[in-house]
């Protein structure tokens, strides 16, 4: 996903530095490089990166883990941790933040641009998961209420909607329950309004 935007979290200007030569090599846009926690989050909010490269050790009141704790609870972007040390300490902290990805520094080109893309995959997938559950739950909402009885007029044949007002059975539907509507008559109907077409 080529022109991603990315945000370097890196509190070595060397690391930050080669990172954002080859991210921009790979054609992603590097959006910002910064070595806080709290310049994190003024960056997300100012740049709208799709990506963070988040290293673990950062300066700040809080960690690179900590800090992507709050990014996701944000519900703000997609996170790959970075670190030159892969112990248990660090798995055991990081994988309860399902992250979108690790990299050992120092880093391998074909590795990063790899780790990137799955994990801007991974996230769009799962923002168009968020977006069907989201429809489903609008549509079974729908259902239900229409399961439970529409109050109808027996003369007219109006619905009564939401706001105590009375409108087309027609415009009901189309504008709670999305359907959309073809026209013809019935053969009752036919006979009715053009009875010389039944003639003998």
């Amino acid at each position: 996903m080529k022109d991603s935007r990315i945000l370097i979290v890196e509190d070595e200007a060397l690391v930050a530095a080669e990172l954002s030569d080859n991210i921009t090599a790979l054609g992603y846009q590097v959006t910002d490089m910064v070595n806080s926690s709290k310049k994190v989050f003024e960056s997300i909010q100012s740049e709208k990166p799709d990506l963070v490269l988040m290293d673990i050790k950062i300066k700040g009141d809080m960690d690179g883990i900590q800090t992507a704790q709050k990014i996701k609870d944000t519900n703000g972007p997609p996170v790959i941790f970075l670190t030159a040390y892969f112990n248990d300490d660090f798995m055991a902290r990081a994988k309860i933040l399902e992250p979108f990805g690790y990299l050992i520094k120092p880093v391998d080109t074909r590795e990063l641009q790899s780790t990137i893309e799955i994990a801007l995959y991974k996230a769009k997938m799962e923002k168009e998961r968020d977006l069907l559950l989201e429809k489903l739950t609008a549509t079974q909402k729908e259902l239900k209420k229409a399961r439970q009885g529409l109050p109808i007029c027996s003369h007219c044949k109006k619905i009564r909607n939401d706001q105590g007002g009375w409108e087309d059975l027609e415009n009901y539907m189309y504008e709670n329950l999305d359907t959309l509507f073809t026209h013809g008559l019935c053969p009752d109907c036919t006979s009715e309004l053009y009875p010389d077409l039944f003639e003998d």
